[in-house]
């Protein structure tokens, strides 16, 4: 169809319909109950210890030496027990935190 003002389509073209935002989860349902069961251990753990780099200082935090993924989060055989100093110290100098065996290397 040709109009004085210039050609258009005819029929008009529909509008698209707006798809729906997807929401992403934070977390899987798995990882939810294993960081569940991780906060329930944690104050266990850390009741009575100290900061194993400062040792005058109540341990506050949990430092997991081999990093937090997958089952590593709920293993406690690589969780260490520091202070919120320690455990600033042990992200703020990693070469000095794997001489003393406070991390181990993640990429091997």
């Amino acid at each position: 169809m040709v109009t004085l003002g210039g050609w258009k389509p005819n029929p008009k073209p529909q509008k698209k319909q707006k798809q729906k935002q997807k929401y992403i989860a934070a977390r899987t349902p798995k990882r939810a109950a294993q960081e569940k069961q991780y906060h329930k251990n944690k104050q266990s753990f850390l009741q009575g210890k100290y900061c194993a780099v400062f040792p005058h200082l109540q341990a506050q935090q949990v430092h997991h030496i081999k990093g937090r993924e997958g089952h590593l989060l709920l293993d406690q055989s690589n969780w260490l027990a520091v202070s919120d100093a320690g455990h600033k110290r042990i992200e703020a100098n990693p070469r000095w935190a794997r001489d003393k065996g406070f991390t181990i290397k993640r990429t091997t």
